[in-house]
């Protein structure tokens, strides 16, 4: 099934993985032209963005997805690499550097985050402490493994509240504590799960990204 048709995905609004009618598109493409002054060369570069608006069958709810590619980042036959994400509703993309347990706990919260909250945040402290054993924390329970990664640096400390709060929530939920999860608590909660595991995960890749950028236009002249 083409873009121009439709696809297949996870809706974030009502958790149900559906095919999804396409409603809009657009397409937008910059380029530039550079000089390299040691071997006096000229080329184009291009950056390529398309962004697709889907409604779900199931909800009628909205997504916009984004797809983007950069002429000098290419796979090793010289095609493109293809980013997408979902860009709204707001959550976390799985990307290169993200274990599956860790992007499949955060997802199968998001599947259950209108159908039972307490489950959701279950779900969301299950993807903390696969985030914790993937990043070499071994103590014994969540808590020890969050200060291990703040006191090792991986984790800001604000974030590393943020993680507190949704591992004392966690507990809540296992010991089915007089705590209700509402629509707003349970939302805040997905919030934070996505803040740290973005930094975790996601922020390092970017960076990655932006300096080979860099790299590519260093001691060149870009018209």
């Amino acid at each position: 099934m083409s873009p121009e048709q439709g696809a297949v995905l996870l809706c974030y609004h009502c958790g149900n993985k559906t095919f999804m009618d396409l409603i809009n598109n657009h397409r937008l493409v910059n380029s530039d032209d550079i000089s390299d002054n040691y071997v006096n060369v000229q080329y184009s570069v291009e950056f390529v963005r398309n962004w697709y608006t889907y409604a779900c069958k199931v909800c009628g709810e909205i997504t916009l997805k984004r797809e983007e590619w950069f002429s000098e980042d290419t796979h090793h036959d010289g095609r493109p690499i293809l980013k997408s994400q979902i860009v709204y509703p707001q959550v976390t993309n799985k990307e290169s550097n993200m274990p599956n347990g860790v992007f499949e706990a955060f997802e199968a919260a998001i599947k259950v985050r209108h159908l039972d909250g307490a489950i959701c945040v279950l779900s969301l402290r299950r993807a903390l402490e696969r985030m914790c054993n993937d990043k070499g924390a071994t103590q014994r329970n969540l808590y020890r493994k969050l200060k291990f990664l703040a006191d090792s640096k991986i984790l800001p400390p604000i974030l590393d509240e943020m993680a507190y709060i949704l591992k004392q929530l966690g507990n809540a939920a296992a010991h089915a504590d007089d705590v209700t999860f509402d629509e707003h608590l349970v939302s805040s909660m997905i919030e934070f799960t996505q803040m740290i595991l973005d930094y975790v995960y996601n922020m390092p890749e970017k960076l990655k990204s932006v300096q080979k950028l860099m790299g590519v236009v260093e001691g060149r002249v870009i018209d």
